[in-house]
């Protein structure tokens, strides 16, 4: 995994996250779905939208710190244990946000 050099002090919420280009395609791709809902429904995945985004960039940096900038996997079978598990829970969060801003 490499991070963009922008995101070094990124707290996940803004531009610049080396997961926000995941975060603009599936946002474009929904884009007419969502366009048709109510204010009330954009609104209300927006928000979720919002802190799924907040968990998946956390999960991420978590991940970027156990593997360092060579991006190594550490000897311990207990961190990779703990990546394995953080690399789920993205794929987990990543599939909930497309079904959040993909208008399913």
């Amino acid at each position: 995994l490499s991070k963009n050099a922008d995101a070094t002090d990124d707290d996940g919420g803004d531009n610049g996250h080396a997961m926000q280009p995941f975060f603009e395609e599936t946002a474009l791709e929904g884009a007419a779905a969502v366009k048709a809902m109510s204010i009330e429904e954009r609104t209300r995945r927006a928000m979720l939208a919002e802190a799924v985004e907040d968990r998946i960039c956390n999960h991420y940096d978590d991940l970027e710190e156990i593997l360092g900038q060579e991006g190594i996997l550490p000897e311990s079978e207990e961190e990779r244990e703990e990546i394995t598990n953080i690399a789920k829970q993205i794929k987990v969060l990543q599939n909930d946000y497309k079904q959040l801003v993909s208008g399913e």
